[in-house]
């Protein structure tokens, strides 16, 4: 089973795991714990803040982030679909008497528009005060969106000029980061708090940090204790945040490749896929996805999609076996399921081919976007000779490395796949 539903449910690499049966701990609610201060001090300075802490939650990181730029009975202005808003079950409100009024944007972007009418000012006894703007990068329920940082940075400007403060939720700050190769401390310049999370992309098991200046790191670490998130020898998960950050981050890269290609064989345009998530929306998604487990019980190889509304596969990093299993899930969603994109040229894959796959399930003829994507050789015009022959032995290899992304090797499977690119002209 290829469990999509979440980059949540990654599990330790062995190495990962040596790295934390071997960590130095100490008691971290004495803030005596050696491996976790170096975590500590670690994401403090790639970010550019002066001080974070490692707390056992995302939704925990963001409640003291939140918790230190709006008091009890002030409002959080968010876009509605914000996991802040949505995902972390009231907890804002419960805990610290915070409120939030929203904007709504289709991709969960800045609108500064929205903003600026829904801005509370200081009023004394009359109306509640807009004491923070949170923004969310990536956004998770927008399909792993970035929020681009020429807008976070106007808001910032805004943000300044009326007095507010803006808390950043970063739990794929990573995966924003990776995707536009910019610092990390630019995206964390525009927050004055901000929570980023070790245990969805990256891999850890658990921990997040919650960012930003001493004073206030200091206030929330008396806060997390008083949520009940004071850990004795929690160094065990701190190292593998350290191995994470060590060894994960540019792996990210890999799965926003995988992401596009299962976008393109479930039939979603993958200029809309920023990251790692795609989201495949079905109005009779609740249906489809209790037909879909009925259907796969038992199956090997099968897909697992998500909840009710859509159906967001998020592709992950740390595990040795990453690559593997997006190509096995690539397969299994073009052979049980995946459609052809309405975006690409006209065309239809046709019927299955004949022979069967080893596990039983019918040879597909290529999909539409492998077509378009070798059979209109664009890169081919004006090259010269010389120079095509260069990109033709370079789309021999493409050809056979995304063929192997649909059709499992064997002797058989691979003479179609020479036969195929006999056909497109590149043997």
């Amino acid at each position: 089973m290829i469990d999509l539903r979440s980059d949540t449910v990654t599990r330790p690499t062995e190495a990962m795991r040596a790295a934390m049966a071997r960590a130095e701990v100490g008691d971290d609610v004495y803030a005596e714990d050696p491996t976790v201060l170096t975590l500590q001090e670690r994401v403090a300075e790639l970010f550019g803040v002066e001080a974070a802490l490692f707390t056992p939650t995302g939704s925990m990181a963001n409640l003291l982030a939140v918790r230190s730029l709006a008091d009890r009975g002030q409002e959080v202005l968010c876009e509605s679909s914000a996991h802040i808003a949505r995902a972390e079950l009231g907890a804002h409100a419960a805990y610290t008497g915070v409120t939030m009024r929203t904007w709504t944007h289709p991709r969960g972007q800045v609108d500064l528009a929205a903003l600026r009418a829904l801005f509370a000012p200081d009023t004394g006894p009359f109306f509640v005060r807009t004491a923070a703007v949170s923004v969310e990068n990536t956004h998770n329920f927008a399909g792993g969106a970035v929020l681009p940082l020429a807008d976070l940075q106007s808001l910032r400007e805004w943000a300044d000029g009326v007095g507010t403060r803006v808390h950043l939720d970063g739990a794929r700050i990573w995966n924003a980061h990776v995707a536009t190769g910019l610092p990390l401390r630019e995206y964390a310049a525009v927050a004055d708090a901000m929570a980023v999370c070790l245990s969805k992309g990256l891999g850890a098991p658990v921990g997040s940090l919650v960012l930003g200046p001493a004073d206030a790191i200091a206030e929330a670490r008396v806060w997390r204790k008083r949520m009940g998130g004071g850990m004795r020898q929690v160094g065990v998960l701190a190292a593998a945040g350290l191995h994470a950050l060590d060894h994960h981050v540019e792996r990210l890269a890999d799965d926003h490749a995988h992401a596009r290609l299962l976008a393109e064989a479930c039939g979603v345009d993958p200029a809309t896929v920023d990251t790692n998530i795609v989201v495949v929306e079905r109005a009779d998604a609740t249906a489809f996805v209790a037909a879909a487990r009925a259907g796969r019980a038992g199956r090997d190889g099968g897909a697992d999609d998500g909840a009710a509304g859509h159906a967001p596969g998020r592709q992950r990093s740390g595990r040795p076996d990453g690559g593997v299993r997006a190509r096995r899930a690539l397969r299994s969603a073009v052979l049980h399921g995946g459609g052809t994109p309405s975006w690409g040229p006209a065309g239809s894959a046709g019927p299955a081919e004949d022979g069967e796959l080893a596990d039983g399930g019918e040879v597909p003829a290529e999909p539409t976007w492998l077509r378009r994507r070798h059979l209109d050789q664009p890169e081919l015009d004006g090259a010269g000779d010389e120079g095509a022959s260069r990109v033709r032995r370079c789309m021999r290899g493409r050809i056979r490395s995304d063929w192997a992304t649909v059709v499992p090797s064997s002797k058989t499977q691979s003479t179609r796949a020479t036969r195929r690119l006999r056909r497109y002209q590149l043997t």
